[in-house]
């Protein structure tokens, strides 16, 4: 977990070309050596660091789901805060890189894939009503919110958090989708 979030902090400050195994591990507090013993190389590395990524945000949006509602739940993936922030520039660094690395887009393809498995059944729980296009719903919902994402880290000033909250809110009206909190 420390060896992710080392990874994260880098390739913030320094972009996906400085991070090297060597910085991360820097960053970590550990030698290369301990990071080579436990990754193959830097792609390897990369691909844990955006799995924990990955995880935490799904556990996050699981919990808001049940405990205060859908809308809440997706925002967890918008760019809110600076913990989100750094999550979502992250993302984008590592999946902009994916495509000139083929590896590394099937590495994320796959935790992309395993994210939405584990988040359908919190989506369709909070959707209620059986729907046939649940998927697609699922599948515009998050285009939705990448772009809205991409939208606020590239123009924070334009996309404030309330800016962004009230589009997430918008693409729920439209798909359909409860607004509500749950008391």
């Amino acid at each position: 977990m420390e060896v992710a979030e080392a990874a994260w902090r880098v390739i913030e400050s320094r972009g996906l070309s400085g991070a090297n195994v060597r910085e991360i591990a820097r960053e970590a507090g550990y030698t290369t050596g301990v990071l080579s013993h436990y990754f193959r190389d830097k792609r390897e590395l990369l691909a844990f660091a955006f799995g924990l990524m990955v995880e935490r945000s799904t556990a996050r949006i699981s919990q808001k789901a049940r405990e205060i509602g859908l809308l809440a739940a997706f925002a967890e993936l918008l760019p809110l805060d600076e913990e989100r922030r750094t999550e979502a520039t992250v993302w984008l660094v590592l999946m902009t890189a994916s495509l000139q690395d083929p590896d590394l887009a099937k590495d994320l393809k796959q935790r992309y894939a395993e994210a939405r498995s584990a988040m359908t059944p919190i989506f369709a729980q909070a959707v209620g009503e059986p729907r046939e296009d649940l998927r697609d719903v699922a599948d515009e919902l998050l285009a939705a919110v990448d772009g809205i994402t991409v939208a606020a880290l590239t123009d924070p000033e334009r996309y404030s958090p309330e800016r962004q909250m009230e589009l997430l809110r918008r693409t729920f009206i439209r798909l359909g989708l409860p607004t509500t909190l749950r008391d």
